[in-house]
């Protein structure tokens, strides 16, 4: 049971690492994975690779929580150490360059960062 549940979180990992490459569209936001732009009301927003990947997989996943310790293992490709600041950090940056979406990106105290799910 332990190497099912071991197998399908890797699996689940390979899929958040993978690039896809259609374009997402989030309220006035765009993101093309292939060109590696971000529109904002059709202006390019400037993002660092971190960034980018970090928001391609928030976008990709509305609404599921994502853990300091995940993002890190999975945008970083690094393992997590206690009091790194690291998606802290490049979520604030993220946030600032989104401007009047900056409050999209949610956190979830104690636990880590979501996008904020679009009524339907």
């Amino acid at each position: 049971a332990l190497l099912r549940r071991m197998e399908r979180v890797l699996q689940i990992v390979s899929e958040d690492r993978e690039k896809r490459a259609l374009p997402i569209t989030y309220q006035s936001l765009t993101l093309d994975p292939d060109q590696r732009q971000v529109k904002i009301e059709g202006r390019p927003i400037d993002l660092t690779p971190i960034e980018f990947d970090l928001l391609y997989l928030l976008l990709r996943n509305p609404g599921r929580v994502f853990s300091r310790t995940y993002l890190l293992e999975t945008v970083w490709d690094q393992v997590y150490v206690e009091g790194d600041r690291s998606v802290d950090n490049a979520i604030l940056r993220l946030r600032k360059k989104l401007g009047d979406m900056a409050d999209t990106i949610e956190t979830a105290w104690g636990t880590g960062y979501r996008l904020r799910k679009t009524e339907e």
